[in-house]
């Protein structure tokens, strides 16, 4: 297998639907790296938990404070997912 490097070209403001309790809301990801070619956005933890929201795989949410849910997430190809979009085939 091959190594695969793909070049960020800029930085800018990702907005992601997460699943609450009340339903969908929209967040903002700062500083997200866009790289034209790659199809998933990844959340770096370090930078959710400088902000005081943590990841509890157990139960697969985002809490923040004392245990207040901030996202439920969900599985997707064996893969723990904040937001899922199914890919368009022109995509694939």
């Amino acid at each position: 297998m091959g190594l695969y490097v793909e070049k960020i070209v800029g930085y800018s403001i990702a907005i992601v639907t997460i699943n609450y309790l009340k339903g969908k809301r929209q967040i903002e990801l700062l500083e997200a790296a866009f790289m034209p070619g790659f199809y998933i956005n990844l959340v770096c933890l370090k930078k959710l938990n400088n902000k005081g929201i943590y990841w509890n795989n157990e139960k697969n949410i985002l809490y923040y404070g004392n245990n207040m849910i901030y996202a439920c997430c969900g599985y997707y190809y064996s893969q723990l997912i904040i937001e899922y979009n199914e890919p368009k085939a022109e995509d694939l």
